[in-house]
Formats: structure tokens, C-alpha cells, sequence
């Protein structure tokens, strides 16, 4: 298979994802890391020159794994002050 068919059939799995139901949270999370795939670097940093995976495709590629499997992320923000 060339790259470029590689490509487009991985691409066609990562839409393709439909919910599915599990008997725990355990068990989604499981499901959820085998279906995770690897992002790509694709955002430049032009003032070192190097490329990397930004965190809006990390985050997108987590939603999608998550969501074909019943759950959700959440986001908490949480800072260290001096002293903690």
C-alpha cells in the first residue's frame, strides 16, 4: 500500500468512529487508547525551525477517541502559587 493510500485510509477510520457502549469506565478507556492514533507534527515554530503536534490536534484526536466510546474530556485548570 503506497503512503498516500496509508494515509487516506487511516484518515477514513479516524471519521468513521461510531459510539459504542461499555460496562465501565475502565472498559471505555481501554477501547479508547487502542483506537488512539499517533498526531501527527504539523505547526512550525518559526523561531527555533522545528516542527511539532500542536495541542489543539492532541486535544482534537482525544475528543474523537473519547467520544466513540461514551465519554468526554474535561478540562480543570489548576495553577502551583509559591509556597504550595
Amino acid at each position: 500500500m503506497s503512503k498516500s493510500a496509508e494515509a487516506a485510509a487511516q484518515q477514513a477510520e479516524r471519521v468513521a468512529l461510531k459510539p459504542a457502549k461499555f460496562a465501565s469506565v475502565a472498559a471505555a478507556l481501554v477501547e479508547a487508547q487502542r483506537l488512539a492514533q499517533g498526531v501527527g507534527k504539523a505547526s512550525n515554530n518559526t523561531f527555533d525551525g522545528y516542527k511539532y503536534a500542536s495541542g489543539d490536534a492532541m486535544l482534537a484526536e482525544g475528543r474523537r477517541v473519547l467520544s466513540a466510546c461514551g465519554l468526554a474530556p474535561i478540562l480543570v485548570g489548576y495553577t502551583l502559587d509559591e509556597g504550595d
